[in-house]
């Protein structure tokens, strides 16, 4: 670990830009003394280029989203198990095998808007996919 003189004297000196482990070090520093400033001026960008914000995150939602059709694909799970159903995304449902192991954020369903991150990944095998009327028939018994 690096004192804050060797830090400081790091920092001033022109080796700095070529070296990616002290730059990692020194800008985590700095965004920490200057967090508030940062945000603030991120938000007041933000509120000023509405158009270009939102295109950054339909952009990020769009890769999230087929990160995780790709993922749903390889698995097989892009249609009904039970009637076979492929027709429309949207009236597939991720059904539970094992209620016990939802976790808080399950019980709002999957957001694919999100990065399919590990645990995410892992929860998937603890669900089928059903079509909205297999799944509805399921819960009442039919």
């Amino acid at each position: 670990m690096l004192t804050k003189k060797e830090k400081h004297n790091i920092a001033s000196s022109k080796s700095y830009h070529k070296n990616p482990d002290v730059r990692k070090v020194w800008s985590a520093t700095y965004y920490r003394k200057h967090k508030a400033a940062i945000v603030r001026r991120n938000k007041a960008w933000a509120k000023a280029h509405p158009e270009v914000r939102q295109a950054t995150v339909l952009r990020y939602r769009a890769k999230c989203f087929d990160a995780w059709m790709a993922l749903l694909k390889e698995r097989d799970m892009l249609k009904c198990l039970n009637c076979g159903y492929d027709r429309c995304f949207a009236a597939l449902e991720y059904h539970h095998l094992d209620p016990a192991t939802k976790t808080r954020k399950d019980r709002a369903g999957f957001k694919f808007k999100d990065n399919p991150t590990q645990i995410r990944v892992a929860e998937l095998d603890n669900v089928i996919a059903l079509c909205a009327n297999c799944h509805r028939e399921l819960h009442n018994n039919f």
